[in-house]
């Protein structure tokens, strides 16, 4: 019969260990109780109604001949026992994989494969909430799988909003030498590296009390070790004192065992609904976004199980109108879907002409009194680099809203949030960038001009890159003096509202950032309104026409950057090895939901079946799934109605004689996939050549000359990017100088600063994101001549 410890809080954690005598070190007591012959709803209704619980996610067989696995699982008992006796906080039975009882490890050890893992951690938590636990912390006893873990929790605090979910892991530090006459015998310690390192202080002394029934170390040798392992925290290297240890128990109950955030108290205003304080306005006393150093921003695997379970979010999350955060005059919802299930995420509210009427107003106020563009250019400059700490802070969880909403890899979702991350950082430069000029004029004459801000903007945001653009909008706007109201796109508004929250955490005076959240009756309604000075959209060529002509009664000054349908031209000398996978991922990035997208590539005969050769098995070797799973390239289109359009196109394709190299159909059911598909044999004449799919496909098009690709190139309403693969630098020239295309690649693709600027010419668009043009675009040019 196993037994547990009995602490302040009642049941605490089933061991193997030697428990009453453990017990008596600890001041608890012991009792028995049979957990061998309990099953898991047991264990669960045995918290069910407790604030708080830790998961062990225990000992492994892979520590291999460093130390023997009933020490191991000892080791990883007695960190357990030294969380739940430090904290008062029940431990539930542990899983694990490679582990059963039979192997010496915990009496009711769940034993599971590592593929399954991760995926019945996010199980057991879901049914521990529904329990009615808010606070979890999960004690990872393999250290190598915290990453794995850091992503499940953030899936998982995204998913129970009002809970609090923690991954912990520890290291063990096997026998060894003394390291300046100090003993380094088998300590388990928190890794600093995936926890804030006071926490790890505040718990290493009650580890080292588990320590002493396993391996009998003297606990006061504890306090002479120096932790000579270097993090990069910069904490180990020095002697642990009882001040660290402290400090580490106030950061423990600040970071880990904190209360749930209480909802936003109702106004008590008749009218719309509306909170004293933002739902996204990050919680002082919460733990922040936990960060896993060095996590790359490219497409590259992670350890995330491929299995997804399905978020669960907020029933509405509210809009920015000044300061309030509403869910507006109309009780209409529009449901936000999940693209890899097609099921409900949550749902905003549809703002209507008094909604945005409001936010209009607030944004027109602000801009009057000049509380945001009356301020000096460098208290500008401040906010907005208060503003790209936090966006850095919390860049985790708005890549994992990214591809909750838009169903883009997670990968991807972090190089958006990067790639916004660093416009913001490159505007909040602006402010004192921003200068005059000063004219020659004659005598008794001094002339010169001035850049003002153009007033309230309207940023209309496109569903396929949600944060991106919109940090590629607000970030010159309010660098620029405006005040801004933004819509996004009604299938991905997540992170616009989280970054309108981050506004007002970084300091933004209320009413200058503004967000109403609807369809596009909402936008129409903003673009046509007349407080507002200028829009700044990006999206359909189609619903740029219409913002042109709403804009027109008013003279309103646009940026509009529209579709695309952009040649990516390989000449047959280019490097094969460079220019095959830069293609595929040009065309099949983001499920080929870009404008950018190199759809209509344009192969030289000469290579083109060496071409086609390597591309067709790439492609095939592509990964589809949720973009949550983890080393995804193809995730699900964003909507039903984005799925239909393309599998429209496709069946288009073959109806006008293409041949289909891959892919060419759609995945069963749930969510809305479609397999990479490659087009030959295609025609320019053909639709499929000519009109912007948004979508994972292809159309290849062979050419002879290098007038000919220009010429095919060229042909085309068109003219956002277009790219050029060549060894031949005079033809790199000649053909970047021929193209019309507002960016030319050559021998890159989809690559951008935030100092370079970024738009389209022809039906493409007009004015530029990014670069100095884009903050130049929310100004207008006064110019004063005065007589001395």
């Amino acid at each position: 019969m196993s037994s547990v410890i009995t602490g302040p809080n009642g049941l605490h954690v089933p061991t193997g260990l030697d428990v009453p005598a453990l017990a008596a070190q600890l001041g608890g007591t012991g009792a028995p109780l049979p957990w061998e012959e309990l099953t898991w709803p047991e264990a669960e209704a045995a918290v069910a109604g407790r604030d708080a619980v830790v998961i062990p996610v225990g000992a492994t067989e892979q520590h291999g001949p460093h130390l023997p696995l009933a020490v191991d699982t000892r080791i990883c008992e007695a960190v357990a026992l030294g969380v739940s006796a430090l904290t008062g906080v029940p431990v539930l039975p542990p899983l694990s994989f490679g582990v059963s009882a039979s192997h010496g490890g915990f009496a009711g050890t769940v034993a599971l494969r590592p593929e399954t893992l991760i995926a019945v951690v996010e199980d057991v938590i879901d049914s521990l909430y529904d329990c009615g636990v808010r606070q979890f912390v999960l004690l990872n006893g393999h250290i190598w799988n915290n990453g794995a873990l850091d992503v499940s929790a953030e899936k998982l605090r995204v998913r129970h909003r009002d809970a609090r979910v923690r991954a912990l892991g520890y290291v063990t530090m096997y026998p060894g030498p003394e390291v300046d006459g100090h003993v380094t015998y088998g300590r388990a310690l928190m890794h600093a590296n995936y926890f804030e390192t006071s926490v790890m202080l505040h718990l290493a002394p009650g580890l080292v009390r588990m320590e002493r029934a396993v391996s009998h170390v003297d606990v006061d040798s504890f306090w002479d070790y120096r932790m000579d392992q270097v993090s990069e925290t910069g904490v180990w290297g020095r002697d642990v004192t009882e001040a660290d240890a402290e400090h580490g128990r106030e950061e423990f109950d600040r970071c880990v065992l904190t209360t749930a955030r209480a909802s936003p108290p109702p106004s008590a205003s008749p009218g719309p609904a509306r909170s004293t304080a933002p739902a996204h306005r990050p919680d002082t006393t919460a733990p922040l976004p936990l960060r896993v150093p060095g996590r790359a921003t490219t497409d590259k695997e992670n350890t995330l199980d491929p299995s997804t379970t399905l978020p669960r979010l907020p029933e509405c999350e509210p809009m920015l109108v000044g300061g309030d955060w509403t869910t507006g005059v109309s009780t209409r919802r529009i449901p936000v879907l999940d693209p890899a299930t097609g099921e409900r995420l949550t749902t905003i509210a549809q703002a209507g002409a008094e909604d945005v009427d409001a936010a209009v107003a607030a944004a027109s106020a602000a801009h009057r009194d000049g509380r945001w563009r009356a301020l000096p250019p460098r208290d500008r400059r401040d906010v907005l680099l208060r503003l790209a700490d936090l966006v850095e802070r919390d860049a985790e969880e708005l890549a994992v809203l990214d591809t909750l909403d838009n169903g883009k890899a997670i990968e991807r979702a972090r190089g958006d949030v990067d790639l916004g991350l660093q416009a913001v950082r490159h505007f909040a430069g602006t402010p004192t960038r921003l200068t005059g000029t000063v004219h020659a004029a004659g005598p008794g004459r001094h002339v010169y001009s001035v850049r003002e801000p153009v007033g309230v903007v309207a940023a209309v945001l496109p569903w396929n890159f949600p944060f991106m653009i919109a940090a590629w909008k607000l970030a010159p706007a309010l660098a620029a003096g405006c005040t801004v109201v933004v819509k996004p796109a009604e299938q991905t508004p997540l992170t616009a509202l989280r970054l309108a929250a981050l506004c007002l955490e970084a300091g933004v005076p209320e009413g200058v950032v503004n967000v109403v959240t609807g369809d596009g009756r909402t936008g129409a309604a903003l673009v046509g309104h007349p407080g507002v000075a200028k829009v700044s959209f990006t999206g359909s060529t189609e619903v740029g026409r219409m913002i042109m002509a709403s804009a027109a009664p008013s003279v309103k000054r646009l940026t509009l950057e529209l579709g695309g349908k952009s040649a990516n031209i390989v000449f047959a000398d280019a490097d094969l090895d460079a220019a095959v996978p830069a293609a595929v991922r040009a065309v099949f990035g983001h499920s080929g939901q870009m404008c950018t997208a190199g759809s209509r590539l344009l192969v030289q005969r000469a290579v083109l079946k060496e071409f086609l050769g390597r591309m067709v098995p790439a492609v095939e070797a592509l990964r589809i799934g949720p973009g949550l799973s983890g080393g995804v390239n193809i995730g699900p289109l964003v909507s039903r109605e984005q799925f239909d359009r393309v599998t429209g196109y496709v069946e288009l394709g073959r109806a006008e004689g293409a041949s289909v190299a891959v892919g060419g159909e759609s995945l069963p059911g749930p969510g809305w996939f479609v397999r990479p598909t490659v087009f030959t044999d295609v025609t320019p004449d053909m639709r499929i050549a000519r009109e912007e799919i948004f979508g994972p496909v292809a159309a290849v098009l062979p050419f002879d000359t290098e007038e000919e690709a220009i010429a095919l190139a060229n042909d085309s309403q068109y003219g956002l990017a277009a790219g050029v693969w060549t060894t031949n630098l005079s033809r790199a020239h000649r053909t970047a100088a021929a193209l019309e295309a507002g960016t030319v690649w050559v021998n890159t693709y989809n690559e951008f600063d935030p100092a370079v600027a970024f738009g389209g010419v022809k039906q493409s668009g007009l004015g530029r994101d990014l670069g100095d043009a884009a903050a130049e675009g929310f100004t207008e040019l006064k110019s004063v001549t005065m007589a001395l």
